[in-house]
C-alpha cells in the first residue's frame, strides 16, 4: 500500500513538474511588447528606425539606418534576437545598439538575468550583450566594434530571465499541490482495494 502511494506521489510531482514548466515557458514572451532602440557612439550618420512601432511580432522590428540607407535589420522573437547586416556595411567607430524595454507581456516582473546561445557570424567578434536599465532590468547594450560587417551575416542571442530559472511562488505552489492531490486519489484507490480485495 506504502508503495502504491509513493508512486502516485511520484506521480504527482512529474505532473506538476511539467505543469510549472509549461507556465514558465509562457511567461518568457516578448511578443506584443513595445521596445525601444537607440543606438551611441556610432559614426554620426547612423540612426535606428522602427518599423512597428517597436512593438514585437513577427519580422522584423527595426532597422539601423547609414546615410538614408538600411543597414542592418533587427528581429525580436518571443526570447531571442537576432540582427542581420543587409548592406554592405563599415563602421568606422565603435558603438552601441541599445534595446529598452524588454518586459515580458505574461509577466512584467520578469527580470532579465543575461543571455545565452550567442552566435556571431559578422566577422567583427561583437561579444555578448550587457545588461542595463533600471530596476528590474530590461534593457541590453550590443557593442559594435569599428570594422567592416559581412553581407547578410547574421548576429543573434537568446535572452535569459529569472522566469526560466527560478520559478514563481505560484508554480511551487502548482507543484505541490498536483502531488497532494493525486497523493490523495491513490491513497482512497488503495483503501478500496484493500477494502474489497481487489488485486491491482
Amino acid at each position: 500500500m506504502n508503495s502504491k502511494i509513493l508512486k502516485c506521489f511520484k506521480m504527482g510531482l512529474c505532473v506538476g513538474g511539467l505543469l510549472l514548466a509549461t507556465s514558465q515557458m509562457a511567461r518568457a514572451n516578448l511578443v506584443g511588447d513595445t521596445v525601444s532602440c537607440s543606438v551611441s557612439g556610432i559614426f554620426p550618420s547612423i540612426t535606428c528606425s522602427s518599423l512597428t512601432a517597436g512593438v514585437v511580432g513577427a519580422g522584423v522590428e527595426f532597422t539601423i539606418d547609414s546615410g538614408g540607407f538600411a543597414a542592418l535589420s533587427i528581429d525580436i522573437s518571443a526570447s531571442s534576437v537576432t540582427i542581420t547586416n543587409i548592406l554592405l556595411q563599415t563602421f568606422v567607430t565603435p558603438g552601441f545598439i541599445n534595446l529598452s524595454g524588454l518586459e515580458w507581456v505574461n509577466d512584467p516582473t520578469g527580470v532579465i538575468t543575461g543571455t545565452a546561445n550567442v552566435v556571431d557570424g559578422t566577422g567583427l567578434g561583437i561579444l555578448a550583450p550587457t545588461i542595463f536599465g533600471p530596476l528590474p532590468p530590461s534593457g541590453l547594450s550590443i557593442e559594435i566594434p569599428a570594422g567592416t560587417w559581412n553581407f547578410n551575416a547574421k548576429y543573434s542571442f537568446d535572452i535569459i530571465t529569472n522566469d526560466v530559472t527560478t520559478p514563481h511562488q505560484s508554480g511551487w505552489l502548482m507543484l505541490l499541490f498536483s502531488s497532494m492531490a493525486l497523493g490523495y486519489l491513490g491513497l482512497r484507490r488503495c483503501s478500496q482495494s484493500v477494502r474489497y480485495g481487489v488485486k491491482s
